[in-house]
């Protein structure tokens, strides 16, 4: 017991070192931070938008809570600033605020500061320490990922004796750990997927971290549908995570590394040849994409390329949608409910899009209620909020029980793992259905439905080798 005692003390007291490498609020962010909240209103149009203050009820789980306390703990002054980083640390950023907001308060970026001085100044607890350190260390290098999702069944098995032992937290974090994903995607990169028809030109995919470990087919199928479309897919040598992670969880200089790589990157081949666009299948790494210009905004070497990354970043399916996908090459009737990402159509504005695209392809889509409202997939608050993204996923699910749908389709990774294990029906991503209506191999979990498409009277599907080159 007294050796458990000490690992517990030895965790708290890492996690207190690393304040060290964190600097408190300067003038310029106390001052930002005194602008945005001088923005609100106060009409509390947000709080009817926010699913935390929605279940709780409690101002201080609502934005404008939240600004206020925010703006006192910028000041010096308002509640102690446990209990502001409680009330934040609930905050599932997932920006329905935002959108709601007709005082155009930058809520998305107010956190951020918040979360950062947060960090810098307060001793997390050993949970908070070990979500933040994967959140930075693990998720955005694949490899590393593979041996947690291979580690965390191991340790889930041991719960009770970890509990016994008062290290609950690290027990409910590998019981709360995603399954591994089936295999490798075909197309891993670095390199070019060419296409073999008529060249209408050329982007460049960001094949994320979490994304190819979880669910590599994602990217396959974005790479096939645009290798269709004519486009030549690159993967870029040395890009990789996008940064959101780390700067979800208040490390802003980690977020900054990943960026600038990614910049740098994908700066070369622009040089090399015209980029038609910077193509994102993941919700939330395309809002952190498109919010390079302000995560380097101080950073002289990298802030014009940075918003120059950002004009052409775009998410998979508002590419597709511009483009036009043509007729399906298979046909159904198969019952789709759309789960709209909140960091797509909060972070993006992306929002008709993917669920146009779906119709097109033959598919019915069908509305669910509070469509917009989070799932509690949003941020780490999965793993720090489990009590909140619990009562938020099953009252997604239930809107998708009464939908009676078919599959469930979503553009977020986090989304779709966080719903997984509570659905009767399979969930994929949405450009996976769009891939299978062009042409392209049944979606994993969707083998059952198989029988329910049909193929379109003409000439057979062409196989991979026939429209791409890797």
């Amino acid at each position: 017991m007294a050796e458990t005692l000490k690992l517990s003390e030895r965790l708290q007291d890492a996690a207190a070192g690393r304040l060290r490498r964190f600097a408190p609020a300067d003038e310029r962010v106390a001052a930002d931070v005194e602008r945005i909240a001088a923005q609100c209103v106060h009409c509390g149009l947000c709080n009817a938008a926010c699913p935390t203050y929605i279940l709780a009820g409690d101002e201080r789980d609502g934005p404008r809570g939240r600004i206020t306390m925010i703006a006192s703990m910028f000041a010096r002054g308002g509640p102690p600033i446990d209990t502001v980083r409680h009330h934040v640390g609930r905050c599932l950023s997932c920006m329905s605020c935002v959108t709601a907001c007709p005082a155009g308060v930058d809520y998305r970026h107010l956190i951020g500061y918040a979360k950062t001085h947060i960090r810098a100044t307060t001793s997390p607890t050993a949970r908070e320490y070990l979500v933040n350190w994967i959140a930075t260390n693990v998720i955005p290098h694949p490899r590393r990922l593979v041996w947690l999702m291979r580690l965390g069944p191991m340790v889930s098995r041991l719960g009770g004796v970890l509990r016994w032992l008062r290290l609950g937290e690290i027990a409910a974090l590998a019981e709360s750990t995603p399954s591994l994903g089936a295999g490798r995607g075909a197309f891993t990169g670095p390199g070019t997927a060419a296409t073999r028809r008529e060249r209408r030109g050329r982007v460049v995919l960001l094949a994320g971290c979490a994304q190819q470990v979880l669910r590599p087919g994602i990217n396959d199928a974005s790479i096939r549908l645009l290798a269709r479309s004519g486009i030549d897919v690159e993967v870029a040598a040395g890009a990789g995570c996008c940064g959101a992670a780390a700067a979800q969880a208040g490390d802003p200089e980690a977020a900054r590394r990943f960026a600038r790589a990614n910049i740098d990157a994908w700066s070369k081949s622009i040089e090399r040849q015209t980029v038609d666009a910077i193509i994102i299948n993941g919700a939330g790494c395309g809002t952190a994409v498109k919010d390079y210009p302000h995560l380097l905004r101080n950073d002289v070497g990298y802030r014009q390329r940075a918003a120059t990354i950002a004009e052409k970043a775009q998410d998979v399916t508002e590419f597709l949608a511009a483009r036009g996908l043509g007729p399906p090459r298979r046909w159904s009737s198969l019952k789709v409910a759309y789960q709209a990402a909140c960091q797509l159509h909060n972070g993006q504005g992306v929002v008709d899009e993917p669920a146009h695209l779906l119709h097109e392809a033959g598919f019915t889509v069908v509305e669910l209620p509070e469509a917009y409202m989070c799932c509690g997939a949003s941020d780490a608050s999965a793993f720090k909020e489990k009590e909140i993204t619990d009562q938020l996923r099953e009252r997604k699910i239930g809107h998708i029980r009464a939908a009676r749908a078919d599959v469930v389709a979503t553009g977020s990774m986090a989304c779709l793992k966080h719903l997984e294990p509570a659905l009767r029906v399979p969930i994929v991503h949405t450009v996976e259905l769009l891939d299978w209506a062009h042409g392209g191999p049944v979606p994993r979990g969707l083998e059952a439905l198989a029988g329910e498409v049909t193929d379109v009277p003409g000439p057979p599907p062409l196989d991979l080798e026939d429209y791409i080159r890797a």
